[in-house]
């Protein structure tokens, strides 16, 4: 179930598309403007955005901007009774996903937000494949000493049970390594490394 939001200052569309859209298996987030519809963004990070284009404050255009510096792999749908040319290329050249015209075809809409979710999806992997890759390129475990080898043994061991592991040691030795190691080397190998720096 992906998470949706929708953000709208007409309410009857804001309801509408929610009921819509929930009927097809999504959680749905509304927003009757751009300020409240950031503030959404930043605490839910959803996969995908519908957002009016023309809304008093912050419009559409505005929102698309800053949710691809927010989040930039969430999806953006932008949608307008004001169709023209110059509009539709500049949001897509913002980063939006497509751009439709109301009043909305509901089929198209689906299309739509099915796509969208798919290429939120296959660039999520495709960022998991190549730094996957780039980390297979880059492990530089040096030594065959039997300590060395003990290492290796248990990151074969951890890297195949999916539990917490506390690496300690002093700065240098090489604990992200390992914990990279341990991530790419197992079950986990198929979600992303984050590291999170400690102060």
């Amino acid at each position: 179930m992906s998470k949706i939001l929708i953000i709208d200052d007409d309410i009857s569309i804001r309801q509408s598309l929610s009921n819509y859209i929930t009927k097809l298996g999504h959680s749905v987030l509304t927003a009757s403007d751009g300020e409240n519809g950031i503030k959404l963004i930043t605490a839910n990070d959803p996969d995908l955005v519908i957002s009016d284009l023309k809304m008093p404050g912050i419009s559409g255009m505005d929102v698309l901007e800053k949710i691809k510096r927010l989040a930039p792999k969430t999806q953006f749908v932008l949608i307008t009774a004001h169709d023209d040319f110059a509009t539709t290329v500049e949001a897509m050249q913002k980063g939006a996903y497509d751009y439709i015209e109301k009043p909305l075809d509901l089929g198209r809409l689906k299309i739509t937000i099915l796509r969208a979710l798919e290429t939120k999806e296959l660039n999520e992997r495709l960022e998991i494949i190549t730094e996957h890759a780039a980390f297979d390129s880059k492990i530089k475990f040096i030594g065959k000493s039997q300590n060395m080898r003990e290492i290796y043994k248990q990151i074969g061991h951890i890297s195949s049970n999916m539990v917490t592991v506390l690496i300690q040691g002093e700065s240098g030795t090489g604990k992200e390594l390992v914990a990279k190691s341990i991530h790419y080397s197992g079950i986990t190998q198929q979600f992303p490394f984050i590291a999170v720096p400690f102060f």
